[in-house]
Parts: C-alpha cells; structure tokens; sequence
C-alpha cells in the first residue's frame, strides 16, 4: 500500500494507520512476544526433560509458615513465635492458598515460576518495541530472557524471583505508556507496581525511581498525578504495614534485621555484580545499553534509573550466596530491553550479533554449570535429615541449625535458627565479627546466645549427611560449610560439656550426625 501510494503521488497514511485498518499486518507485533515466550517454555521442557531438580532450601520457608497459618498456628514459623522471617508476603500468600485449595503448594509454586518466567521474555519483546525496537531486536532481547540458565533455574525453584521481574517489567511498560498520555502513577503501573512491592520489598525503591523520573521528564504543561493509581499502589502496602505492626511488633520484617548492615558491603556486592555477568546476560547486555543507548527515546531514561538503583541496592547489601546471581535475575528483561532499542539505531548486523551473543551467553550455564541440573546440596541432604527427625523426634524438640527450610518444613520440630532469619535476638543481637563468612545475607550469628538456650540437638552446616559419621574431628576436617558461629560453638567448653554428637545411619552408606544434648538435660533424642 505505501509503495503504491509512493508510485501514484496520492497521499499515503502512516504505518500506524495502516496497521490499523489491516490488523493482519500486526502479525510483527505478535511474534515479538510469541516467539520468545515458546523459546522460554521450549527451554524449560528440555531442562525438565534432563531431570533438573532446582528447589533450594528458602523455598522451604514459605511452605511452614503456610502450613502453620492454614492449620490455625497463625503467620509464623515456630508456634508461639510471631517473627516475620520471609521476604515475600505475595508468595506466602500464593503458597497457604495452594495449601488451602488442597494441592501441591510446591508444583504451585514452580509451576507459576515457570509461568512467569516465559512470560517475562514475552514481554521483554514487547517492552523493546515500546522503547522503539525494531521487531527483529525485539525478538531477539525476548530470547535473551527466554534463553537464561539463570533466571530459568530460579524460575524453577519455587522462590518469587522470576514473578517479582515479570511484575517489575510490567510496572515499567505501563509507567512508560503512561509517561506519553502526561501522567504519573497511573492505575495500571500502580497496580503492578504494588503487586511487585508485595512480592520482594525492593519494589518499593524502583516504584518511587520509576515515577519520580517519570514526573521530572515530563513537559510541565503535560503533567499529571493520578491518585487512583498511587491509591491502589499504596493501598495494600499500608494494611500490611498496619498488620505487621499489629502483629509481628515491627516497622520491618525480621529479615531485614537478619540480613542487611548498616554499613555497605560494597566488595562483596561489587563481586558478586562481576560474578553475575558471568552467569547472565547482564554483562553484555549492560555493554550495549551505555554503548549504543544515546538515541534512545527519553522513556529509556525511566527504565536506566530504575535498573541503576536496583543494581545499586544489589551491590551495597552485598549480593546473596546462592547460585545464578539470584538478586540480579529482576534486571535481566529491563536490560535486555532498553539494549534492543539502543542498538536499532545501529546497523542492523550490529544488532544482530551484539543480542545474538548476549543469548548465547545466557544459555552456556546450561552446559558449563552442573547447578543448574543438579539438587541443591542443602535440600537434598535436609530431606534425608528431615525424614529421621520427624520418625525419631518430638515436636517439642529444639533443633538449631544453619539452614531452616526443609529441615522445618518436614522435620516438623521447633527451630532455632541460627543465622537468626526467624528468631529476632540474633537478627538484631548478632556479634560483628559474624561477618567473616563470606556469605553474604548469611552472616548473622550469636554462638553464646544459642548455647544459653540449650538446643536439644544441633547441627553443623552442609555435615548433617555424610558418609562418614560427625565428629570434632569430621567436622574440622571439613571446615569450609562451618560458619564463624558453628566454629564458635565447637570451640566453647559449653558446648563440650553439654554435648555429645551422636549419628544414625541413614543409608548403606550415609549417617545423620548431629550433636545432642547430654542425658539428662535435653527434651528430645538424646543418644
């Protein structure tokens, strides 16, 4: 049609006109995000199909706290305890409503992971169509997404990763259609913004960033607030609020107390960025952005505030130990997107080979990484431990350890948390010299405060499952899984007093070590 008004010297109507009144040729705008989206669920088929088993033990978390809230023990992790030791109050929700519909909360869990993953490619494409992509770079920054090892293994791993970037990529796109119409804070944004602070607290901080940047580049004879759409932002936020008060006695959620210092951590944040452009795109795609991003539209600039605080709260707290740069994950479908616009105003093989290498890169974890197939070694050794303490063990039995999912979830006995994710005092009472552990978010610990309460049986790090039954002398052969506090204790002529390591055989070949409180003194096994 275009040509042959050009032929004819007949006036010709715009592309969008036209695309208008032939809805068939929008096809484009379709692929952009089909195309991604089957490359993702094409991904994760595969990985499935390869017998990838990526559940790590925080997930685990989420599952006691349902199950005690839908038994009636109310929002906590041990009866009687109120102490808000989860991130993610979408999540518990998600997971005590799986729980009460009678299914499997933890499928439920990786099932709307996975959902939210492919979704998230989708909508990277239609994200870098928006910011004035050319279709075929859309398609290309969606496969990027769809292509990541890393984000497709937290996906899969029952935590909120995955749905806390798709909920941020779909803040951004309404905050930036929004921004052309001349308002801020519209419903739409203000919806998924809110649904993102509910799922990880950091949502928060991008919302300001995404509607402050907004507003300031707004013409001023173009500006408007609108209050709905902050209403239903902050709406939900401020029950909760009203509710953790109410209940937990707290402004803050005990993680923020058990995981983030005052003081930045600035190396190992820094460490773990450089990390993670190792296992993500991000490196590659962050290249093209600041390269070739000069003649981006100035929504772009929304988009690069809010990655650029993100990335900045990753970094001062120090990043996290688990594998696939989890925190970095959310930055991905941003990313991706503002470097297919970036790079449309180049020559198009520049564009083609700079993404076409950013999801090569994406995807080598998948062959160069045995995490990503792998069972995460805390879990799989956990469930093992679990399993006899719920047989062998009272309710009532206090069990301190370092890793509290699944051993809580199904082990089924009172825990004492020792990094202090779920017990206030050490979140807020941790020795300083803690932080020696090189595991960052994991750093807490108060080896004499756990003593005083005289745990029934404590257990060391990754050495609960060994094939070889636990010892002081086991144990110091195998240093590198104890913690500062775990070190601490074994040192302590309390600890040697009181305690006696006793192990079960759980395999052929495997044994359950643990120490226990000596006969006498203890409310639970003793040996």
């Amino acid at each position: 049609m275009l040509a042959l008004c050009q032929m004819t010297e007949t006036p010709c109507p715009s592309r969008d006109e036209e695309a208008s009144r032939f809805p068939g040729l929008r096809g484009g705008e379709l692929l952009v995000i089909a195309i991604p989206v089957l490359v993702a669920l094409s991904h994760a088929g595969v990985t499935l199909f390869l017998g990838a088993d990526p559940v790590y033990d925080d997930t685990y978390i989420f599952l006691r706290y349902a199950r005690n809230l839908i038994d009636g023990n109310g929002l906590v992790f041990n009866i009687g305890e109120r102490v808000e030791g989860f991130t993610s109050p979408a999540w518990v929700g998600l997971t005590a409503g799986a729980m009460f519909l009678g299914l499997p909360a933890l499928e439920i869990l990786q099932f709307v992971g996975l959902l939210a993953f492919a979704a998230a490619a989708g909508l990277t494409g239609r994200l870098a169509r928006s910011l004035g992509s050319s279709t075929t770079l859309a398609i290309f920054a969606g496969c990027t997404v769809a292509a990541s090892a890393g984000h497709l293994y937290h996906a899969l791993s029952g935590m909120e990763t995955a749905a806390f970037a798709l909920a941020l990529g779909l803040g951004f796109l309404f905050v930036i259609e929004e921004h052309r119409e001349g308002v801020v804070g519209g419903w739409r944004s203000g919806v998924w913004l809110g649904v993102a602070t509910l799922i990880r607290p950091e949502g928060f901080g991008v919302a300001v960033i995404l509607w402050g940047v907004s507003l300031l580049t707004l013409r001023s004879d173009r500006r408007g607030i609108s209050w709905l759409g902050i209403a239903l932002f902050s709406a939900p936020l401020i029950g909760y609020e009203i509710f953790r008060l109410a209940y937990y006695g707290a402004w803050l959620p005990n993680t923020f107390f058990a995981k983030v210092d005052a003081e930045p951590d600035l190396l190992s944040g820094l460490l773990y960025f450089a990390k993670g452009g190792v296992d993500t795109p991000l490196w590659v795609l962050f290249a093209a952005v600041f390269a070739f991003g000069l003649r981006w539209p100035k929504e772009a600039l929304i988009g690069v505030a809010a990655v650029l605080s993100l990335l900045g709260w990753v970094i001062w707290v120090g990043g996290d130990y688990l594998p696939f740069a989890r925190f970095l994950v959310p930055l991905i479908p941003v990313t991706a997107a503002l470097a297919a616009a970036g790079l449309t105003n180049r020559r198009p093989p520049i564009g083609f080979v700079w993404l076409g290498l950013a999801t090569m890169w994406a995807l080598v974890p998948q062959f160069t990484n045995p995490n990503v197939r792998m069972p995460d070694r805390v879990v799989e050794r956990g469930r093992i431990a679990a399993r006899w303490i719920a047989a062998n063990m009272p309710p009532e039995t206090l069990v301190a350890t370092p890793a509290i999912g699944v051993i809580g979830a199904e082990g089924g006995t009172r825990i004492l948390d020792m990094y202090g994710l779920v017990d206030s005092e050490i979140a807020r009472n941790s020795d300083p010299s803690m932080r020696l552990s090189g595991h960052p978010g994991h750093e807490r610990g108060d080896p004499a405060g756990i003593l005083a309460r005289r745990p029934d049986v404590i257990l060391f790090g990754l050495n609960w499952v060994r094939e070889i039954p636990m010892s002081e002398e086991a144990l110091w052969g195998n240093p590198l899984f104890l913690s500062p506090s775990e070190r601490r204790i074994l040192l302590s002529e309390d600890f040697k007093r009181e305690y006696e390591f006793f192990n079960a055989r759980v395999e052929e070949d495997r044994w359950f070590g643990m120490a226990v409180r000596r006969r006498g003194g203890s409310r639970g096994m003793t040996p």
